[in-house]
């Protein structure tokens, strides 16, 4: 053990030795919180009759039962965090204010040193929920019980202050301050509370967030779940009629920018890097309770390296970037390269997703659960047991447009083995949004086996022809087609309330097929694109824009014609390269 272990520990020992004076204690807090959030009278029915269904599992409570071998991790952190109490107020019954009261209760008649707080998150979260319910639950109890109340959490808070910072790379070092900042502000006797608590908000902020308003995971899920955090720091420092720190508010806006930019037009988030759903109205709530004063988007993301890209109503976001550093990669996906593309409100092209069920969360964290490339015999990521990642490949893009187009140029090296060659994937939408193409290359010392995988969303209908494969949407139909081997298998999508099965295109390079020639834009078009007379400036991610040269018309078009194959080709060596087309079809 570590010096800094063993001294950690000690102040952990000491920290669990209360109780502290009782003259230093108020029997209520100073400041009252509120939660700013919707529960579910549902979920609140099912507490008080002791069954809880969980990522399809029921869990049953029990009386003094505060974990289980039965039970997951995710469960066991929701259910010891006690974020579920709002749902016992959205019910609002007596019987629900008394089983909330019970279990608080309960909780607190557990010796410190048999208590689970080793997890400093999960006793934030914990503190949180008390403060931001005491009024429901506690302000009516007796004097007894809120006595015991403060004395507690004063204890558990101060096991959070010997603990942090915590070094898990996402939301949770903000769960953990925010719980200690709730005592702080409850027990204003206790300045060194507040004071730790805002020295590490900072540290965690400056030491997260990228200069673009990117949390350093990459991971939507996380961006949203930090800024849900600092939602409600910041509702607690104005309620205390506490100055807000410049660098939270500076923070959070970047942050919410960014966040905008991950949506799809129905209000999603795109499902990169962990991101589980949330219906819309929630996401839109976080981010106004977060960031009031900010309603824009992110025109770019140089340093989380996402690409946003839009004409008309179409939308296209790409994972332009390399993996997070170690202490971030917890929730990273083999999904680099990968993109989603929508229309208006309605998804096209989905990743899967992620799941808190461990073995599915696995399966959905591996490249073949994304809209992206995957050599036969190579990975783009390897884990450590721990899930970590202890091999990257280097991704480089670059992204120039005008007014009717935007091409990017994507590069992925360090495939695992190095051997199996570098990738290059080159994407083009146009057309007013009606022509999204594109071309994958997979280059190396020999010819390799490799399939494109694009996962369709479950509202999409499939209608295969003899050379296309229509995509119907409720209120418009795209076209696809391909030069390689195309087939349609079934994949499962994870990115509404519940999984739901669907469908993806497959394409192999195992040899070329014929593509129609009035698949092929006119030249004309092409070169009008690009000699637009009013260009925007060219964007990059590796580059300042002004730095990047004008897009090559000889590059432009090998990319944007599709030239005829014979219809009856011969079995070939595999192909090092396949191109695709999604076509609106017009009304």
């Amino acid at each position: 053990m570590s010096f800094a272990s063993w001294l950690q520990d000690a102040r952990f020992s000491l920290a669990l030795l209360g109780p502290v004076r009782k003259g230093k204690i108020p029997s209520a807090p100073a400041h009252p919180q509120r939660d700013l959030w919707t529960g579910s009278a549902i979920t609140g029915e099912q507490i008080i009759r002791g069954r809880v269904p969980w990522n399809g599992i029921t869990h049953t409570l029990g009386h003094n039962k505060w974990s289980s071998p039965e039970w997951s991790a995710p469960f066991t952190e929701w259910f010891q965090g006690f974020s579920w109490l709002r749902d016992l107020r959205e019910l609002g019954t007596d019987s629900a204010r008394r089983s909330g009261r019970i279990l608080i209760a309960s909780w607190i008649g557990m010796p410190l040193e048999n208590a689970p707080l080793r997890d400093a998150d999960i006793t934030g979260a914990r503190l949180g929920a008390w403060f931001t319910h005491y009024d429901f639950f506690i302000s009516s109890a007796d004097e007894d019980l809120k006595q015991r109340f403060m004395q507690r959490v004063l204890a558990e808070a101060r096991t959070i202050a010997v603990l942090l910072p915590i070094k898990t790379g996402d939301w949770r070092p903000f769960q953990a301050i925010k719980g200690l900042l709730a005592t702080a502000l409850a027990i204003p006797a206790h300045n060194n509370l507040f004071v730790c608590s805002l020295n590490n908000l900072e540290a965690e902020l400056t030491g997260s967030i990228l200069p673009d308003g990117m949390h350093a995971s990459r991971s939507p899920e996380i961006q949203f779940r930090v800024l849900r955090e600092l939602a409600e720091i910041r509702h607690m420092l104005q309620n205390a009629q506490k100055s807000l720190p410049g660098v939270m508010t500076a923070a959070a806006d970047r942050m919410a920018a960014v966040l905008r930019s991950l949506r799809h037009g129905d209000g999603t988030l795109a499902l990169f890097n962990g991101a589980l759903f949330h219906p819309p109205g929630t996401i839109e709530q976080t981010l106004l309770r977060a960031s009031p004063r900010a309603q824009v988007m992110a025109r770019s993301m140089p340093n989380g390296r996402f690409l946003r890209l839009g004409i008309d109503t179409s939308l296209l976001l790409v994972d332009a970037g390399n993996p997070p550093p170690q202490g971030f990669d917890s929730l990273t996906h083999a999904g680099a390269l990968s993109f989603e593309f929508s229309s208006g409100r309605h998804q096209l092209i989905v990743n899967c997703g992620d799941s808190l069920t461990p073995q599915w969360h696995e399966a959905l964290r591996d490249a073949p659960a994304h809209s992206t490339l995957i050599p036969n015999d190579a990975d783009t990521l390897l884990w450590h047991a721990d899930g970590t990642i202890h091999h990257k490949p280097e991704v480089s893009a670059t992204h120039e447009s005008d007014l009717n187009a935007h091409v990017v140029n994507l590069s992925l090296s360090g495939f695992h083995p190095v051997s199996t060659g570098i990738w290059n994937r080159r994407l083009y939408l146009g057309q007013n949004g009606r022509d999204f193409r594109g071309e994958d290359r997979l280059e190396g010392s020999k010819a390799q086996l490799f399939v494109l995988r694009f996962h369709l969303h479950p509202n999409v209908r499939i209608e295969a022809e003899e050379n296309d494969i229509l995509l119907h949407l409720p209120e418009e139909t795209w076209r696809f087609r391909s030069d390689g081997l195309t087939t349609i298998e079934e994949s499962i999508w994870f990115g509404g309330a519940e999984p739901r099965k669907t469908w993806q295109i497959v394409v192999h390079n195992a040899f070329q097929m014929n593509v129609l020639p009035d698949q092929e834009p006119e030249m004309e078009q092409v070169e009008d694109i690009i000699h637009a007379e009013e260009n925007s400036p060219a964007e990059s991610l590796d580059e300042p824009a002004e730095n990047i040269p004008d897009t090559d018309i000889t590059e432009i078009s090998e990319l944007s014609v599709m030239d005829a194959l014979p219809e009856a080709p011969a079995p070939q060596p595999p192909a090092t390269h396949i191109r695709w087309a999604f076509t609106r079809m017009e009304d």
